[in-house]
């Protein structure tokens, strides 16, 4: 039996770089030291790196949405015990192509698995052997966050990142009636209102965008891990709103083609909150996760929002069993939370270990409360006690 553990999104913006930083170098490991004890049972730690990294200080993050990670970054998140990241998310453009290629020269020199954007065209996916279970392992993003960084992948360029659909607002004349209001404008997307109805009103990020290109090579992804039987097939998915209090319809969706096209296991992130999933067909092999939450970050913390429960994530254990060229599963999962330490400092931590260490009756019961809720959103079970881990 192997074990595999799925985090939420990885996060490091600015207030975090001013935070971590010792005179002229960085060090993140703080964030990581009441957790890496929990990491240690599992076979594999994999966890959505939502930021480029860089050895050039002067690439930093500088704009609030707009990312930029340093090299101590991603080693302590490798000294943690987290050895696999997904990079296909919508800030993995960030700092454009160079910037794709920069992150996975850091990745590979630190010795960090990775899958989700590539430097060349041998775009195949990621295989892994653990205890002769072998995993296929894709990684793919609804979108970049172009219509905000302008970078805009070229057709020749379109294999440096896993893409469900064409990047938001690739279409020149939608993007200007995006941001648009004349007569020509308006036209526009009342026509884009009656053939596209998901995208009226929608925010850009949930959008849906036509490409035959990215879904024909989603199926070729597929269709590749299956032909070396590989024992399970999991996508490591960005997909989805932002704080939203529940998974969106498209999401849904998504996730019904890719369990119908091959896919076994959904890991989901992005929407920076915890959200359910689909639990009930296991003894089939098919599992949902929509959204983990942010396994790290300041949103709840010291910064907004703050009534999303967006300090908490999810920490969730699949354990893989193989007999006979049959493949079991089981799932547990761990409800953790970001808190703020010294000087503007975070950690995230199991809720149960805070839940002993609280003296403060009032805090407790918050804790105690709080853990029962996010157990809930994530399982759609309610639990009567308190748990370092939860079976589902």
């Amino acid at each position: 039996m192997i074990k595999i553990t799925f985090l939420g999104d990885i996060m490091c913006k600015q207030e975090m770089l001013n935070a971590f930083r010792n005179e002229n170098n960085y060090d993140f490991h703080e964030i990581f030291e009441k957790i890496k004890k929990d990491f240690s049972n599992s076979d594999l730690v994999i966890g959505n790196l939502e930021t480029p990294i860089s050895k050039n200080t002067k690439k930093l993050t500088k704009e609030e949405y707009c990312f930029s990670s340093p090299y101590e970054f991603a080693k302590s998140v490798y000294d943690a015990g987290i050895k696999c990241v997904s990079t296909a998310n919508n800030h993995c453009l960030d700092r454009g192509v160079e910037g794709i290629k920069e992150t996975i020269e850091c990745l590979d020199e630190i010795g960090i698995i990775h899958t989700g954007t590539f430097c060349n065209k041998n775009t195949e996916p990621l295989e892994i052997n653990l205890n002769g279970i072998k995993i296929g392992l894709l990684s793919y993003t609804y979108g970049t966050n172009a219509f905000s960084n302008k970078n805009y992948l070229k057709s020749k360029e379109k294999y440096y990142v896993n893409l469900f659909q064409n990047q938001e607002l690739s279409n020149k004349i939608t993007r200007y009636c995006y941001y648009h209001n004349n007569i020509f404008c308006k036209i526009y997307r009342k026509i884009n209102k009656f053939i596209f109805r998901c995208n009226s009103n929608c925010q850009v990020y949930e959008r849906k965008e036509f490409d035959f290109n990215c879904k024909r090579k989603l199926k070729k992804d597929i269709k590749y891990l299956k032909q070396k039987n590989v024992d399970l097939i999991i996508m490591l998915s960005h997909m989805g709103g932002q704080y939203n209090n529940k998974e969106t319809e498209n999401t849904k969706k998504l996730c019904r083609y890719l369990i119908k096209n091959g896919v076994d296991i959904i890991v989901g992130n992005h929407e920076h909150t915890v959200h359910g999933g689909v639990f009930d067909k296991i003894n089939e092999n098919k599992i949902i996760s929509y959204s983990l939450g942010n396994f790290d970050g300041i949103a709840g913390v010291y910064d907004k929002p703050y009534d999303k429960m967006a300090e908490y994530s999810i920490m969730w254990n699949i354990y893989i069993n193989k007999e006979n060229n049959n493949i079991k599963l089981k799932t547990t999962f761990s409800v953790l939370k970001t808190i703020e330490t010294e000087n503007k400092k975070i950690q995230t931590v199991p809720v149960y270990d805070l839940i002993q260490t609280e003296n403060n009756i009032e805090l407790k019961n918050k804790l105690i409360n709080d853990i029962k809720e996010v157990a809930y959103r994530f399982s759609g079970h309610k639990y009567n006690t308190i748990e370092k881990e939860y079976y589902i």
